[in-house]
């Protein structure tokens, strides 16, 4: 506890003015960085939530069967694509796991 006040003060001694300097920007990183592990945290949340809610997408998938010249025939076909639960379950944890991690201080 104390020797720590003295180290940082020594490290402000030697290193001079440009000791705060590198402080206040490596405090700046770690709470941008926070803020990213936040966010994609909420959004890996929200995927599994959308993913437990939500399991089967579907969209249309376009072929081009045949092509004679300037005849084109083309077969539009539906397709349905399916989120496994487990993934879900496991975009739902790291979400969590991320969020917590960036909002929790870094002194803990």
């Amino acid at each position: 506890m104390f020797s720590t006040k003295v180290n940082d003060r020594r490290a402000v001694l030697l290193a001079g003015p440009d000791y705060r300097a590198t402080k206040d920007s490596r405090l700046r990183r770690i709470s941008a960085l926070k803020k990213i592990l936040v966010i994609a945290g909420l959004l890996l949340f929200v995927a599994g939530i959308v993913g437990l809610v939500h399991p089967d997408f579907t969209y249309h998938k376009t072929e081009e069967v045949a092509r004679f010249g300037p005849v084109h025939a083309s077969v539009n076909e539906e397709k349905v694509a399916t989120v496994p639960t487990p993934v879900s379950v496991i975009l739902l944890v790291a979400g969590l796991g991320l969020t917590v991690l960036g909002v929790r201080k870094s002194g803990e």
